[in-house]
């Protein structure tokens, strides 16, 4: 139901927008932490959902960047995937190697991401 003169197809978009939206505040604040700032300070709040807002963009940008459709996930599902993951950072010769499990079920997911961030031109 609205008041605008809109068709239903017209309407549908319209309001769709309004959607996508609520579900990126969803995000933020139930995925992102930033629902449980606790502080008095205006600036520290502020702060808080700044580095809240920055970690959502980072994985929006790593999501965009991979063309797997499991990548299309809410980000607790990724965290869960791909943060979470039972592995070992290594340093060998000045050198930090992500040491996966052989029969980690997201390896691929991760070669993917990691030859999609060497492919980048950084100008």
């Amino acid at each position: 139901m609205t008041n605008l003169d809109l068709t239903p197809w017209e309407a549908h978009k319209f309001y769709g927008k309004r959607a996508t939206s609520e579900n990126w505040i969803d995000w933020c604040k139930n995925q992102m932490a930033s629902g449980s700032i606790r502080t008095q300070d205006f600036w520290a709040n502020s702060a808080l959902f700044q580095t809240c807002i920055l970690a959502y963009n980072l994985l929006v940008w790593m999501m965009w960047l991979t063309t797997q459709k499991g990548f299309r996930e809410e980000p607790n599902t990724i965290r869960a995937w791909l943060i979470k993951a039972p592995a070992r950072l290594i340093n060998s010769g000045r050198r930090w190697v992500l040491k996966l499990p052989r029969e980690y079920f997201f390896k691929e997911q991760w070669q993917q991401l990691e030859s999609s961030l060497m492919a980048l031109c950084w100008a």
